[in-house]
């Protein structure tokens, strides 16, 4: 945190069920760390550091950013490497994306969206994040979530 405190953009934390050969499953819980960052050819990316204590373990997940669909204009994509095994199964990945900046004299987010309803209206319902999950055997499962929101005059 001395060091990367400043790209600091958010936190989270990851529930799992770690399977390794010949041994009983466990449970992990970690922390997640959310930095602000780029790729090695300069891709905006949201690097998560993903860490927990018992059992000791320490990695980190690249979010790059690319451009999306028409209700999701920006798409945040991690792909988890073959090299990592089938051993984790996720049940749970919260993220919560905070960070607030001033730039020529207005305060900022990090994430920022509107509400995309017709003037005569006050309020609506719109997309609020998909995800989607590939499987080795080729199948995709994709889930939506919509959230009511209001317009600001």
């Amino acid at each position: 945190m001395e060091r990367c405190g400043p790209a600091l953009v958010g936190s989270g934390t990851l529930d799992a069920e770690i399977n390794i050969p010949n041994q009983a499953p466990f449970a992990l819980h970690a922390k997640l760390l959310a930095f602000n960052g780029r790729t090695s050819v300069g891709r905006s990316a949201i690097w998560v550091h993903v860490y927990a204590s018992d059992p000791p373990v320490s990695f980190v997940l690249p979010f790059v950013v690319h451009p999306g669909s028409r209700s999701f204009p920006t798409a945040f994509v991690a792909i988890v490497p073959r090299s990592v095994g089938p051993l984790p199964s996720v049940a749970n990945f919260r993220l919560h994306l905070f960070r607030r900046f001033r730039s020529h004299g207005s305060v900022h987010s990090f994430v920022s969206a509107s509400c995309p309803v017709p003037p005569a209206f006050t309020a609506g319902f719109a997309p609020f994040a998909r995800a989607t999950y590939s499987f080795g055997d080729g199948q995709r499962v994709r889930v939506d979530t919509v959230r009511s929101c209001r317009a600001s005059n």
